[in-house]
C-alpha cells in the first residue's frame, strides 16, 4: 500500500474508487490502526502514526467496516451496549440509564427504527443496524469517519437516509472518506473522487467536472491524474 498527496479537510466527503483489489479497504483499515501503515500521515498537523484501532478511536476516527455484522456490531448485545462501546473505553462505571438516554437521543437523530434500547441489535434490518454503527460513532464524538462500503445491502431509502446523514455530519465540521463500489453513489455524495489501482491512490477528480467514463478509465488502465 503506498499512498501519497491524500489530503482531507473538516466538512469535506472524499469517495474512494477503485476496481476489486485496489487498496480502499487497506487504506481505511491502515488509517484506523488495524493494518500497517508505511506511509507518513499527519492529523490535525501532527504526525499521525496509529498502532491499533485503539490510538485512532483516541485520535477522533471512527470506521464503519464494509461487514457490519462481524465487524462493526456484536450482534447478541443489546442496541444500547453497540452504540456506546466506543464512548465507554476505560469507563466501567456507567449507569445503563445514561447509556440507554445517550442511545435514544442519537437513534432518535437518525430516524432508526426499533423496539427498545435493549433489544438485540441482530433483530433490526440492515438499514437500521448500519444506522446504529454509525451511533457509536455520533455519540462518541469521531471527526474523521471512515465508511467502507456502507451502502452495501441496503434498500433505496435506506440508502437515502445513510447519505443524507453523511452530508449532515459533515456540514457540522467532520471529515469522511466513503469507499464504495458504486460510483454514482459516489458523484452524488462526494466533494472529490480518488481512483485507487494495485495500492495507490493514483488519481483524483472532481465529480462536478468530471465523467463517468473517465473515472471508470483510470480504474482499469490506472493512469495517474489529479485535479
Amino acid at each position: 500500500l503506498e499512498i501519497r498527496d491524500f489530503e482531507l479537510r473538516r466538512g469535506e466527503i472524499a469517495g474512494l474508487t477503485g476496481l476489486n483489489g485496489s487498496g480502499r479497504t487497506s487504506f481505511l483499515k491502515a488509517l484506523f490502526g488495524a493494518d500497517p501503515a508505511q506511509s507518513q500521515m499527519s492529523l490535525y498537523g501532527k504526525s499521525f502514526n496509529p498502532k491499533s484501532p485503539r490510538d485512532a478511536i483516541r485520535a477522533g476516527l471512527g470506521l464503519v467496516p464494509e461487514n457490519r455484522k462481524t465487524e462493526g456490531l456484536i450482534l447478541d448485545a443489546p442496541i444500547y451496549r453497540n452504540a456506546t462501546l466506543p464512548a465507554m473505553q476505560g469507563k466501567f462505571l456507567a449507569r445503563h440509564g445514561e447509556l440507554k438516554a445517550q442511545t435514544v437521543s442519537v437513534l432518535k437523530q437518525l430516524t432508526t427504527k426499533y423496539g427498545a434500547p435493549e433489544q438485540k441489535v441482530l433483530q433490526l434490518s440492515g438499514g437500521n443496524q448500519q444506522k446504529v454503527v454509525l451511533a457509536k460513532w455520533i455519540i462518541k464524538g469521531a471527526k474523521l469517519l471512515l465508511l467502507d462500503e456502507p451502502s452495501r445491502g441496503l434498500d433505496i431509502g435506506a440508502k437515502a437516509d445513510l447519505y443524507k446523514l453523511v452530508d449532515k455530519l459533515a456540514s457540522e465540521g467532520a471529515a469522511v472518506i466513503v469507499a464504495s463500489s458504486e460510483l454514482d453513489e459516489l458523484y452524488a455524495a462526494c466533494d472529490t473522487i480518488w481512483v485507487f489501482h494495485e495500492g495507490r491512490n493514483i488519481a483524483r477528480f472532481n465529480p462536478a467536472s468530471t465523467d463517468h467514463d473517465t473515472i471508470l478509465r483510470h480504474q482499469i488502465l490506472g493512469e495517474h491524474h489529479h485535479d
